[in-house]
């Protein structure tokens, strides 16, 4: 072990100026000419009636009894209900890794939808 070598990482340093990957035409700041200004112009005359729209929907799912308090029950529910098929699911897959057959062959058996 006498003429073990010790190997050091040679230090690099890079002396040149920094250089951006990127074209110098992508770092200058953007030009706004007349038609960019029209075209955002005009962007946002159709956000705003789509606004409109969207304002005038909720108004009339509202007059037509809907809450949007409901919602937070009804993603709560689609939860429970996923984690409960999620159990379900891993049950079947163990059982048929157990029987030594598919998990569609238990779909079958037991009389389930298998796009459920």
């Amino acid at each position: 072990m006498a003429n073990v070598r010790s190997f050091k990482t040679p230090k690099r340093r890079y002396r040149g100026n920094f250089k951006s990957p990127l074209p110098a035409s992508h770092l200058a700041s953007p030009v706004v000419t007349t038609q960019s200004m029209e075209s955002l112009k005009e962007t946002i005359k159709l956000l705003k009636a789509e606004n409109k729209s969207l304002e005038e929907q909720i108004k009339q799912l509202q007059s037509e009894g809907y809450d949007e308090s409901e919602l937070s029950v009804h993603i709560d529910k689609l939860h429970q209900y996923n984690d409960i098929k999620d159990t379900g699911q891993m049950v079947l897959g163990r059982l048929a890794n157990v029987e030594g057959v598919t998990t569609r062959t238990l779909y079958q058996k037991y009389g389930l939808n298998e796009e459920d």
